[in-house]
């Protein structure tokens, strides 16, 4: 009896440290499920066409013929970066060999992003800031689903990264703060190439304040002296009101 007695309990503790083990697995399992388990179907053409009409479309050129005829391959690439989603929301993107230049990305509310982020850049003078030029793709009609209809076209920017940003650069991002605080200057969306500061995420779904958008423009930087020493004073008014 008691042997049976040890054997049932040494049963129910591997029972509990397997679950505690596996459940978070299982959860991350059930979460990928779910994406597998979308049942794909047509998008309504008039919701379709309400959608595009705000966004800047991509022209019947090289690209999007290109990107018509390697539909499939585009596709699967898409669906993978939603999978990856459910782990690390950052994993939004793909380039392909026959695309050089360019990146397809998820997410076509970026197109608009893009836009606004253009039309501050101009009317506030910020030329030391630039935006990659992004459109809107439709997917053709036979390969539209729930999971997928619009994709997001945008040229590479090549340059640096987690450069330290330098008091003419870091003024221009703090207006940049003000006037469209969804720009999340943070150093991973800033890329350096000559003088210059190229924005990478224009996605304006989550709208930042400007005290939040000047806190990661403040300390998820690397900065020079005066910057720094700028950007800490502009913080402090800030607090003030």
């Amino acid at each position: 009896m008691k042997y049976m007695y040890k054997i049932v309990m040494l049963s129910a503790l591997t029972t509990v440290l397997f679950c505690s083990q596996a459940m978070p697995m299982m959860k991350l399992s059930s979460r990928l499920a779910r994406v597998h388990l979308t049942t794909p179907k047509r998008v309504s053409r008039t919701s379709l066409t309400k959608r595009m009409a705000s966004l800047s479309l991509l022209p019947q050129n090289t690209v999007k013929k290109l990107l018509d005829t390697h539909i499939d391959e585009v596709l699967a690439a898409m669906v993978h970066c939603i999978q990856l989603r459910a782990i690390r929301a950052d994993r939004s993107a793909a380039e392909f060999s026959w695309l050089p230049g360019y990146m397809v990305k998820l997410d076509p509310s970026r197109v608009q992003g893009a836009d606004e982020l253009k039309q501050v850049i101009d009317k506030q003078d910020l030329d030391l800031l630039d935006v990659a030029d992004q459109w809107a793709y439709e997917i053709p009609t036979d390969k539209i689903t729930d999971l997928l209809s619009v994709l997001c076209i945008g040229k590479k920017m090549e340059g640096e990264m987690w450069k330290p940003l330098t008091l003419e650069q870091a003024i221009q991002l703090r207006v940049l703060c003000k006037y469209a605080p969804f720009c999340d200057p943070k150093a991973p969306n800033l890329i350096h190439y000559k003088k210059r500061i190229g924005l990478c995420d224009t996605q304006p779904g989550v709208r930042l304040c400007e005290y939040q958008a000047l806190f990661k423009l403040l300390y998820e930087n690397k900065l020079e002296d005066d910057a720094r020493e700028y950007l800490e004073h502009e913080m402090r008014i800030l607090k003030q009101h």
